[in-house]
């Protein structure tokens, strides 16, 4: 059963219907792979450059809204960024 259990998570996590689905899983992906920290707005840009702005923007509120995602912000007292976190 932990196997099947995983290999559902896993097919979840990579298998989509649409583009924009398609899209939703690789950035949802991309948060998660990238721990804890999380990714700036910046880094995520530079990891999905293979898709548009308008895109990206909309994949994001896409990922907010439904609560696979937060943002917060990190930096210095001068330079502030804001990162994308996985919430699950």
């Amino acid at each position: 059963r932990h196997f099947a259990s995983r290999t559902m998570d896993a097919v979840e996590r990579h298998v989509a219907d649409t583009e924009a689905e398609a899209h939703v899983t690789r950035l949802r992906e991309l948060i998660r792979a990238a721990g804890k920290s999380g990714l700036t707005k910046s880094e995520l840009t530079r990891a999905s450059q293979w898709l548009k702005a308008r895109d990206r923007d909309d994949t994001l509120v896409t990922l907010i809204e439904s609560g696979d995602i937060k943002t917060s912000m990190r930096g210095s007292s001068t330079k502030k960024a804001m990162v994308f976190l996985t919430t699950r």
